[in-house]
């Protein structure tokens, strides 16, 4: 039996927007699978967490915000590829615990994470980023990984 270690970190994000003078940012919480096992019929998930927040700028009606996630190494949303070395390993980023919509940039059959911010200094947004490796993928023994990039609008 194979067991291999797989993480997937959520790389520091971009934010863009209309609010000028706003100060906001973005943080990540990398996605640990811990140990893949090619042999199991079950799917592995495990999830991370993007958080947004602004220190100033905001005004008292808050903002809103969408966060779009890039399609990393692979370069396609369909199929997100964990890598080691030449050897890759499927998996993907959804917007719900269900792992029905793929998170992207709303194109390619993805979907956007909307929310929004109260006010400057309040605690942050958290959202959850869902993911998934199938189940009874035939790969090396390795370490694998990939680096996503997330974009907020605002």
């Amino acid at each position: 039996m194979v067991i291999l270690g797989v993480s997937l970190s959520l790389a520091s994000a971009t934010a863009s927007g209309l609010c000028v003078v706003c100060s906001c940012t973005i943080t990540s919480t990398a996605i640990s699978f811990g140990n893949y096992d090619p042999l199991s019929s079950t799917a592995l998930a495990s999830t991370g967490t993007l958080g947004f927040s602004c220190n100033f700028g905001v005004s008292l009606g808050g903002i809103n915000f969408t966060i779009s996630l890039a399609t990393g190494s692979s370069g396609a949303y369909a199929t997100r590829t964990l890598k080691n070395g030449t050897n890759t390993l499927n998996y993907n980023l959804y917007t719900t615990v269900q792992h029905t919509t793929v998170w992207g940039d709303g194109t390619s059959n993805t979907a956007t994470v909307s929310s929004s911010y109260p006010s400057t200094n309040a605690p942050p947004v958290n959202v959850t980023v869902y993911a998934l490796i199938p189940a009874q993928q035939n790969v090396i023994s390795g370490l694998y990984s990939d680096s996503i990039t997330a974009t907020v609008t605002f």
